[in-house]
């Protein structure tokens, strides 16, 4: 948390930072007529990170809403509450995707717009994950759902894993877009027939398991794909990362992570039980953040560092439960789950501010006068 995230080095790299990606889904091709035309209906004087915010705030205000009203995950949400989700993902879906495209038609496209565009998809993804797993009602999946929530931070991580270690985003034929609007039915689903629908059996098997077993396949595959991708070897100096690092180097954090919480949800089952949606979306916020600081560390071709402030959250947990829970499983988890977000707010408005300063730019306006308007 203290002194600054990136060093002058890190932003004269980040200045030379290209964005390069390749490849192409499933749907975008049909998506791209309604994304062009919908980004003429945006004000000009609107700045695309502000977009992308603004459906960022969206998507986490209909999750929060769904843990509020169902925290142990097992579908007690009203109903109304699954609308809500899935067309705030829909809207997230739209304006996560044009924010590129008014940077370009306000001349306004920067590093920085990267940076935040990718950072509030790393929330997101925590946002999709819980909606999935609470639409259909699988919180007495205990180990379904802690492996689904974490599973899709770790397919967003291993994205920007192989982007470090190649030098570019991969799109592949099934991805983020196709996910989405595989989640937004499933909620419309709950919706109009209720949770109850997805406990209907077909061939023996609860209609919510097919739902796991294919998004696990989607996910595992594409990981897989990553993985192939990583090992084949990067960029840099005997196939080393853009940043001249071990390809192997961002595993490390990415175990620590996934060791702590799996420990802490093993060794607190009654409270996990009681707590399961809140348990889980607090848990992947380190995985949010270690998404974070792989992408900088991409952007600015800079080693990744292996420990960090926000791994003390967990730690701290299960520190706790081997000394005989000094403090009850309530208040020791809340007082973690303040430390995270204060965490993941630092850590976020040092980089935006040290970004914005070095270009000479404000995050959330752009320069405007009405003469565009009126051409």
């Amino acid at each position: 948390m203290l002194g600054e995230v990136l060093t002058h080095q890190q932003l004269l790299r980040l200045k030379e930072h290209k964005y390069s990606s390749c490849g192409s889904s499933l749907l975008e091709v049909f998506f791209q007529p309604f994304w062009k035309w919908l980004v003429t209906k945006i004000p000009l004087w609107m700045a695309p990170n502000l977009i992308t915010f603004v459906g960022l705030v969206i998507n986490v205000f209909a999750t929060l809403l769904l843990i509020y009203f169902d925290p142990t995950g097992k579908g007690y949400a009203p109903q109304w509450c699954y609308l809500l989700f899935g067309v705030a993902l829909f809207i997230y879906q739209q304006l996560d995707a044009i924010d590129g495209k008014q940077a370009r038609r306000t001349n306004t496209a920067t590093p920085l717009g990267e940076m935040f565009d990718h950072g509030c998809d790393a929330v997101s993804i925590v946002c999709c994950a819980e909606g999935t797993l609470m639409a259909a009602g699988l919180g007495n999946y205990r180990l379904i759902f802690f492996s689904w929530v974490l599973i899709g931070s770790v397919l967003y991580y291993c994205g920007h894993w192989q982007s470090y270690v190649c030098g570019n985003m991969t799109f592949r034929m099934l991805d983020v877009t196709e996910a989405q609007v595989f989640i937004v039915v499933i909620h419309l689903i709950s919706f109009s027939l209720g949770v109850q629908f997805w406990s209907w059996h077909l061939f023996g098997i609860e209609l919510r398991l097919y739902v796991i077993i294919v998004m696990f396949l989607i996910c595992g595959t594409t990981i897989i794909l990553d993985l192939v991708a990583i090992f084949t070897g990067g960029k840099g100096k005997a196939g080393s990362t853009i940043a001249d690092s071990s390809i192997l180097a961002p595993s490390v954090p990415l175990a620590i992570i996934l060791f702590l919480s799996w420990t802490y949800m093993k060794h607190s089952e009654e409270f996990y039980l009681n707590w399961t949606a809140i348990v889980m979306f607090v848990l992947a916020l380190p995985l949010v953040k270690l998404s974070w600081m792989i992408v900088v560390a991409h952007m600015t071709r800079s080693p990744l560092s292996m420990v960090d402030w926000i791994m003390i959250g967990p730690l701290a947990l299960l520190v706790n439960n081997h000394f005989g829970k000094i403090l009850n499983d309530g208040v020791a988890f809340f007082i973690v789950s303040v430390f995270i977000v204060i965490d993941l707010l630092v850590y976020a408005c040092k980089v935006c501010r040290q970004v914005s300063t070095f270009f000479n730019i404000s995050c959330f306006t752009i320069p405007y006068s009405t003469e565009k308007d009126s051409k």
